[in-house]
């Protein structure tokens, strides 16, 4: 899996956070990994994580049960921390983001 080869162990952890608290929330996720979509609203977990960290950026994209657009993350690989550099501002988002972005407000 690239994101074990090539993301820090804290940007794993909050990358493997990200995808988790999106599909507990049922939402599907697409990858853009800054050239092509190689994800395209999956629900499967290691599908996501392993499309993650093969180049220096990756956009996550949210999608609803009825395949509306939500919103996306924008994962910028070798931040640290910071890797969730932007999401999309909306309530929504927020919510799935925020928490895991910024360390449940710490």
């Amino acid at each position: 899996m690239s994101l074990q080869e090539f993301a820090s162990a804290e940007e794993a952890a909050i990358a493997t956070a990200l995808v988790d608290a999106a599909l507990v929330a049922g939402y599907s996720l697409s990858v853009h990994d800054g050239e092509e979509v190689t994800i395209i609203r999956s629900r499967d977990r290691d599908a996501v994580l392993s499309a993650l960290a093969t180049t220096d950026s990756d956009r996550l994209r949210f999608y609803r049960e009825d395949g509306t657009k939500m919103g996306f993350a924008w994962l910028i690989w070798g931040n640290g921390g910071d890797l969730i550099s932007d999401w999309a501002a909306n309530d929504e988002c927020d919510s799935l983001v925020s928490p895991v972005a910024l360390g449940d407000g710490e």
